[in-house]
């Protein structure tokens, strides 16, 4: 059972080598959440209601959801949460909109792949299907967390002061929230590739190979746009030329503990941090 448990430790270095930094577009996407009714919310001590109603849905519930939701529900009732929302409690809406939401999820990582590797030779292009795709995850977040929060009569805007505020004062739990998110990966169907090593290492190469050569600042984007528009690019490259998706390193994990990977991964963040400082220099 121990190495099933994720430290901080781990789950950086997942987000960092499986897929080099994939996630920051969720960590974007939670950041920015959080900021989004930062100036007209007002904290309500009544915004916990007593008797949750569940709600119609789009989404299929099955006994996974709402075995999740029961524990949500015993994690309310305690008199803490009628006024802040403790961080289990947070845990425990984000992993339930994971379980609700992860089908469609799957389908939008398989669909938007498909449609944004039309255009590698086409960057603009290639950035307006992967923005499409960012969207409609973002979406599925957003209206899956609707759904769990009404389920458990918890006001939208009171959930997500508190959700900002956890992550503020333990970026740990950012790091775990995300987790949840990117762990979907290791529950897609397989592929025919057997990862080993030798072709993970090959996966690295080519994006360190590659990373210079593909310019990106001339689509104008914000440093952080740039940076995970890049990144997924990178990590398209790679896929292409060595076989290996997101999912197959998601679900071997393992061998990112091998020294020649976290070498490259390493080696690769660097270039990563070096394309910040370009960026940043190309704003002003």
């Amino acid at each position: 059972m121990q190495k099933d448990k994720l430290t901080q430790s781990d789950s950086k270095v997942y987000l960092v080598a499986a897929g080099a930094i994939s996630a920051i577009s969720i960590l974007a996407y939670l950041i920015w959440k959080g900021k989004r009714n930062e100036n007209h919310f007002e904290q309500n001590k009544s915004q916990v209601n007593s008797k949750p109603k569940i709600s119609q849905s789009k989404f299929l519930k099955d006994n996974k959801y709402y075995e999740v939701l029961k524990e949500c529900k015993e994690e309310s009732e305690s008199s803490e949460n009628k006024v802040k929302l403790s961080k289990k409690l947070l845990g425990g809406i984000n992993k339930a909109t994971v379980v609700l939401i992860e089908n469609e999820y799957i389908s939008t990582i398989f669909y938007n792949r498909k449609m944004r590797r039309n255009f590698m030779s086409n960057l603009e292009l290639y950035s307006s299907e992967l923005t499409k795709g960012l969207k409609r995850k973002e979406e599925l977040i957003d209206d899956g967390t609707s759904e769990v929060l009404k389920d458990l009569g918890i006001e939208q805007k009171f959930h997500e002061q508190q959700l900002k505020n956890a992550y503020h004062e333990d970026p740990t739990f950012a790091y775990m929230s995300i987790y949840l998110l990117e762990n979907i990966k290791t529950r897609m169907p397989n592929s025919n590739v057997v990862v080993t090593k030798f072709n993970l290492s090959e996966y690295y190469t080519v994006q360190i190979d590659e990373y210079d050569k593909c310019n990106f600042q001339n689509l104008g984007y914000p440093t952080d746009k740039l940076l995970m528009t890049k990144q997924y690019y990178m990590s398209d490259l790679a896929s292409i030329k060595v076989g290996i998706e997101d999912e197959d390193i998601a679900k071997n994990k393992e061998l990112l503990k091998e020294k020649e990977v976290q070498d490259l991964a390493k080696r690769l963040e660097e270039k990563v941090y070096e394309e910040t400082q370009r960026s940043n220099k190309f704003s002003y």
